[in-house]
């Protein structure tokens, strides 16, 4: 079994080469030879890919600092050390409180007591709040 790849091709301008990229589905890494800086931004400003190398192939999956994904076609995500730990990973919300403070008015059957002593705990009235809990005040 053969596989035929290109895997270099020369293009006469950059424009070149970023017109024939973006005329294809989006590469899983580009492998570009340039010292000029501005080209090197152009490239990665007017391109889309898994990962964009500047004078060197093949290395950037051998950094485990990096990320290694494509972009549609070429693949989703981002694996390669701690970004496949976090790529296949859920962080799961866990909050826990105790019952030694908690406030009967935040729960069903509301009246118009309950609503007042919401109203005034949303606005950070807290003076409000204990005087409608002492009955010394009816509106928040």
């Amino acid at each position: 079994m053969t596989f035929d790849f290109d895997f270099c091709m020369q293009l006469g301008t950059i424009e070149d080469s970023i017109e024939f990229i973006n005329s294809r589905p989006k590469p899983l890494a580009i492998y570009g030879f340039t010292n000029n800086e501005k080209l090197q931004q152009k490239m990665i400003r007017e391109t889309s890919s898994g990962s964009i190398t500047f004078n060197d192939a093949v290395v950037q999956y051998a950094a485990d600092t990096l990320p290694f994904g494509g972009v549609g076609g070429s693949g989703f995500g981002r694996y390669h050390g701690k970004y496949s730990f976090e790529c296949f990973s859920h962080e799961k919300a866990v909050m826990m409180r105790g019952y030694l403070i908690d406030f009967g008015f935040r729960y069903p059957p509301w009246n118009d007591k309950k609503l007042q002593l919401l109203k005034s705990g949303l606005r950070y009235d807290y003076l409000k709040l204990v005087l409608i809990k002492l009955g010394l005040r009816s509106k928040a």
